[in-house]
């Protein structure tokens, strides 16, 4: 099916070499959401035990993830890796200066001697199951680049080493999905620059990082978990971001960590002009209206008068601060932003310490420049002392919109009465956004309350990769079956623990979040 077929061993590629059909973005969208293209190899071992690779390619671009099964459609917890490039944009004139489109797969195989194995590989668009995909992706530009979407239509892209040299900017496609839909294909406009913390030292030079590492917990097609580590370029921090998505309609909640552990010495002076745990600006426009709670915890709207050089500290409130910028005045091909915060933990001498936030509002002349901060002077901390700070960031709206509402939406059903669970059988596994249970004896009940859209529920602690029952309270007591999938195999996602268990994720509607859900899963 899907005109798949073997192209044999690739000594270049190093890896055996399988081709399949594809599709575009309107087409997975509008006709073929539910559709996973796929090839079906029996592959046949020699006469010795090998470790192999395969890799899979369509000419397509618009490969969004993908998933393997076993020879009985069983779902295996084995990471994919997936490439692409849409073509068009001619991002590597360099290296690849046809610019032609792919969209590639690449994971690895044991095989043993004289084994005869079955196996598919599912090419996945839209949706999985009955809930539309989250992935992270590689796609081509001129550096490393990852790309996320719900489905087809792209949500974040995270550039780790920055988008153009040491600008600090890593967020270079940052698109909302409380905006309409471009008019060509299901897409929504992004917004400006986003920025990763950095600060000035006691001697004045800006310190921005590195990064070193990425440890991707989870591609999809459930739900997306990135974690990148970076050095501060005077070697005096480790700073651990981790980005994680889920299939959400309504808004495209991006969850952020972002966590500071100090292993010198730093003193940073008048710390509201020059630490930044987060700065942005609109890249290509400026905005009318500034959003952000009080240092009253009241929910406030000033009108920006944008003069050239301005600059402000504004204190914020305590409880679940934000600050958002809408109604651009120059472009109506951007979005708006918000930015939420959880929690922001501070510990120096091994005790937690209390320092406000505030916000930093600037204008050059042309942009708004949005940066938060700590409202203090000086501080030093000390090889041992840490920051970590929990934020939602939130692309949002049309450009001329008027009003910041979404941002106090997501405030309220994510950070005040965000995701919460009550469990009766297992173990609650502390996770800041994921709500996540560590099964007894292969089975777990709990209760999900608060949040709002689709959550994503992970329970790990089974002994097998097999498909779990999951089960759903009604409203008299009794239980029904859980239904995530549209072809038996889908509707989940699978993982193989380090600690040699199994874990599966899948989705449950929230609504908005004042119905709680009552879910038992049984391996």
């Amino acid at each position: 099916t899907d005109s798949a077929r073997s192209e044999g061993y690739s000594p270049m590629l190093g890896a055996y070499v399988f081709t399949l059909d594809g599709t575009g973005f309107n087409e997975a969208y509008n006709d073929l959401a539910d559709y996973h293209f796929k090839v079906t190899p029996c592959m046949t071992g020699d006469t010795v035990d090998r470790n192999i690779y395969i890799y899979t390619n369509t000419p397509n671009g618009g490969l969004e993830c993908a998933a393997l099964l076993d020879q009985a459609d069983g779902l295996l917890p084995v990471p994919l890796e997936v490439s692409k490039n849409f073509c068009g944009e001619y991002e590597e004139p360099f290296y690849y200066p046809d610019d032609t489109a792919y969209g590639d797969v690449v994971f690895p195989l044991t095989i043993a001697a004289g084994e005869a194995k079955k196996f598919t590989v599912l090419n996945l668009y839209q949706n999985w199951g009955i809930y539309p995909l989250k992935q992270l992706s590689s796609i081509q530009f001129h550096i490393s680049y990852y790309h996320l979407s719900k489905g087809v239509t792209e949500t974040n892209c995270i550039a780790p080493y920055f988008v153009y040299g040491k600008d600090g900017w890593v967020l270079p496609d940052f698109r909302g999905l409380s905006s309409e839909l471009w008019s060509s294909q299901p897409q929504h406009y992004s917004y400006g620059r986003l920025y990763w913390p950095n600060y000035i030292s006691a001697g004045g030079d800006r310190i921005k990082s590195e990064v070193q590492s990425a440890d991707i917990a989870s591609a999809g097609p459930v739900y997306a978990d990135i974690s990148n580590t970076y050095l501060t370029d005077d070697g005096a921090a480790v700073i651990s971001v981790r980005h994680m998505e889920l299939p959400q309609n309504d808004e495209t909640r991006t969850y952020y960590t972002f966590r500071f552990d100090f292993t010198e010495e730093v003193t940073i002076n008048d710390v509201r002009r020059s630490l930044e745990l987060f700065a942005t600006d609109g890249r290509i426009s400026k905005f009318q209206y500034l959003g952000y709670l009080d240092a009253d915890g009241n929910e406030t709207v000033k009108t920006l008068e944008n003069k050239a050089g301005s600059e402000e500290i504004i204190p914020l409130g305590s409880e679940a601060p934000y600050f958002s910028l809408f109604d651009s005045l120059d472009s109506d091909g951007t979005v708006n932003f918000g930015l939420i915060v959880k929690s922001c933990n501070v510990t120096m001498n091994g005790e937690s310490v209390t320092i406000p936030l505030a916000l930093k509002n600037s204008f050059d002349g042309s942009l708004n420049y949005e940066a938060l901060t700590f409202d203090t002077d000086t501080i030093t901390f000390a090889a041992g002392d840490s920051i970590e700070l929990n934020v939602i960031l939130l692309p949002f709206g049309d450009f001329n919109i008027t009003n910041d509402d979404s941002v106090r939406k997501v405030r309220a059903d994510s950070v005040i009465s965000p995701y919460t669970l009550d469990i009766a059988v297992g173990e609650l596994i502390g996770d800041t956004y994921l709500p996540r249970v560590a099964a007894a004896d292969g089975k777990a009940e709990f209760t999900l309350s608060g949040g709002a859209d689709n959550a994503v529920v992970r329970v790990d602690g089974f002994d097998s990769y097999e498909r779990p029952a999951i089960y759903i309270k009604g409203e008299n007591g009794e239980w029904s079956e859980y239904k995530t999938d549209t072809h038996g195999y889908d509707g989940i996602q699978c993982y193989y623990n380090d600690d040699g268990k199994y874990g599966f994720a899948f989705v449950c509607p929230m609504g908005d979040g004042k119905t709680p859900v009552t879910l038992k899963i049984e391996g």
